[in-house]
Formats: structure tokens, C-alpha cells, sequence
């Protein structure tokens, strides 16, 4: 019994983090292409931004060479992304992607 709880259960839910922090990644890695063809028509909706990235917490700064967007994916340790935007939107916006260290406090809805 001692070594169920001391080893096993331990060990099991290290791997269900990791295979949550997997699956988050693959999500996180689908989001970039979504949001360059969303983009393509030279605008960019709040609702295009949500389901590009899946639907997690996420909010966006909007400045006059860049749109920077924070998205969180929920795991046992939520892990975050962001999503640097070129400007002007259109067919040559580019996504560059960085999973980021720690989660910042991301404000929900843009």
C-alpha cells in the first residue's frame, strides 16, 4: 500500500501532466496556421482569433507594426503560448509562436 502511494500514484500523475501539456502543445501548434488563413482577407475578428486557438483564455494587444496574442491551454500546469502577428493583415501575415515560461495574467475575451 505504502509504495502505491509513495511510487505509483506519483509517477501516474506526472505522466497524465505531461500527456496534458502534449495535447495542449498540439493545440497550441494548430492555432498559427488557423490564424494566417483567417487572416487572409485582411481583417481579424475576435471570434476568428477564439476558435483559431481553440477556444482558451486568451487576449490580444493590438499596436501599429504588430498584434501580440496570449492564449492559455489548460492542463494539470496550464501552459501558454503566444502568437506574434505581422501587420497589415492579409495574404502575407506571418504567426511566429513562443511557448512562454511561466503563464502571465491574461484578461479573457481579447
Amino acid at each position: 500500500m505504502v509504495w502505491y502511494f509513495e511510487v505509483s500514484l506519483p509517477e501516474q500523475i506526472t505522466v497524465r501532466a505531461e500527456e496534458e501539456r502534449e495535447m495542449a502543445r498540439t493545440a497550441a501548434a494548430t492555432a498559427p496556421v488557423s490564424l494566417t488563413e483567417a487572416a487572409k482577407d485582411g481583417r481579424l475578428t475576435d471570434d476568428e482569433i477564439a476558435k483559431a486557438v481553440g477556444g482558451p483564455v486568451w487576449d490580444v494587444q493590438r499596436s501599429a507594426s504588430h498584434w501580440l496574442l496570449r492564449a492559455k491551454y489548460f492542463a494539470t500546469d496550464p501552459i501558454c503560448f503566444s502568437y506574434e502577428l505581422t501587420l497589415p493583415l492579409g495574404p502575407g501575415t506571418r504567426v511566429t509562436t513562443t511557448e512562454l515560461p511561466s503563464c502571465p495574467t491574461i484578461t479573457p475575451g481579447g
